[in-house]
Formats: structure tokens, C-alpha cells, sequence
């Protein structure tokens, strides 16, 4: 479009065969456009230009915040059938975007205070035979009613989820619960050299831990989570 807009303006001063030549384009294709412009723009374009506004005006009263599966949505709510990636190219094109709202959390805080505990695992996440190494991880998920922390326990030797627990909170009962409920799958036996391997200690006490998890944590001492940080549980029952 540019060249043949270049082309346009410049046929007062030279020919158009040879503009056309020094553009490298056909010269049929110049008169095309030249007479597709003349004859105004045709009922796709015209579609084209109403979509634009309304995804326009979509946006505007979102107050810049929606999206293309957002602008998309509404578009179907007020009964225009749309696919979504028409939308993102116009959208593209207008230079209009959303704008993400969504508040970063932090889970892992560093207690300059705790004392770190031995790194055993090494980075190697692969074991030989069953409850030899437990991985958690701790995370949250966004809801429409706030956030919710949740809490796991996997088995890497079956890359079985064992234990979880959610709660509205980052406490230690959180951890606590989901290292619980992994034991209450696995049921009474004891096991021989356990490690528990984690990078977020900070977010529970060792106090508290020892408190709701006696039976069966003998080496309950949480680390910080700036390295990533093993306890390590031998002969120890997770039951009474």
C-alpha cells in the first residue's frame, strides 16, 4: 500500500511504467489499487471499520483494562459473532491493549535468623525406590474472592501428589497439614532415610512445626528458602 501510495504521488513527475519498474512491482497491480481507491472502500472494509469502533468503544469504557478474549466476549454478549483473533489483529493495529491487574504475591520470604539446613538432594529430583524423597512446593491461586495458598507434597519416585492443603493463608499449619495428609496416605510404616526437600521453609516456624507435627518430624527444623534447603527424616513413623 505504501509503494503504490509512493507511486501516486510521484506520477506528476515521472512515468508510471517507470515508477512501477524502480518499485519493483506490477504496473497492473498499481492500476488495481488506483481503482479500487477511486471506487471507495467496499462493504469488508466498511465491516472492518464499525468492528474497529466498537472494539474501540469496548475498551474505552473498560477504562483500558480488557484484553482481546475480554473485548471478544463482549462483543459475543452483545450478540456480534467475532473470532477472537480478528479482534487481536484489530486491536494490533489500533495499538490497543489490556492491562493486567493481577497483584504479584510473594511466597518465599529469606528469615535471616534460621539456620539452613543441609542441601542432600543436590538438585538430582529422581529416586530409586518409594518414600526415599518427597519434594513440596508452595504456590497460590488467584479466585474471585482473593487468593488462596496451596501446599503439596510429591513423591519422586511415583511422581505421586501425596498430601496438599489450601487455605487463605501462608501459615505453617498450611505446610503442616499437607505433610500430614501424605502421611495419612502412606499409613503407619516407618521409613528409612526420608528426605523432605523444599525451598520454602520461611514460610512456617520450626516451633510451630515441631508443635503439630511431633510424631512424626524428628528433624523439623525449617530453612530459609534463598538456597534451596533438604530435611532430612530418618526411621521416623509420620503417625502415632
Amino acid at each position: 500500500m505504501k509503494i503504490y501510495r509512493f507511486i501516486d504521488c510521484q506520477k506528476a513527475e515521472f512515468e508510471i511504467t517507470t515508477l512501477c519498474r524502480v518499485c519493483k512491482v506490477a504496473t497492473s497491480s498499481y492500476y488495481a489499487w488506483a481503482s479500487a481507491t477511486a471506487a471507495g472502500p467496499d462493504d469488508a472494509m466498511w465491516d472492518e471499520a464499525i468492528l474497529a469502533n466498537r472494539i474501540y468503544d469496548i475498551w474505552a469504557r473498560s477504562r483500558g483494562r480488557y484484553g482481546a478474549p475480554r473485548v471478544t466476549a463482549q462483543l459475543w454478549r452483545e450478540a456480534t459473532v467475532v473470532n477472537h483473533k480478528r479482534v487481536e489483529r484489530i486491536m494490533a493495529t489500533l495499538g490497543l491493549q489490556g492491562a493486567c491487574g493481577r497483584r504479584k504475591l510473594r511466597t518465599t520470604v529469606r528469615d535471616p535468623g534460621a539456620a539452613p539446613a543441609p542441601d542432600r538432594v543436590q538438585r538430582h529430583f529422581t529416586s530409586y525406590r518409594q518414600d526415599s524423597l518427597w519434594i513440596g512446593d508452595l504456590t497460590y491461586v488467584p479466585t474471585d474472592e482473593g487468593w488462596l495458598y496451596l501446599a503439596t507434597v510429591i513423591d519422586t519416585y511415583s511422581r505421586r501428589l501425596l498430601g496438599w492443603s489450601m487455605a487463605d493463608h501462608m501459615r505453617t499449619e498450611l505446610v503442616a497439614d499437607a505433610l500430614r495428609a501424605a502421611g495419612l496416605i502412606r499409613g503407619r510404616c516407618r521409613f528409612d532415610d526420608l528426605i523432605f526437600h523444599s525451598d520454602h521453609g520461611a514460610s512456617t516456624r520450626a516451633g510451630t512445626t515441631r508443635g503439630c507435627a511431633r510424631s512424626w518430624a524428628s528433624h523439623s527444623q525449617w530453612a530459609p528458602s534463598a538456597t534451596v534447603t533438604t530435611m532430612r527424616w530418618p526411621r521416623v513413623s509420620l503417625l502415632h
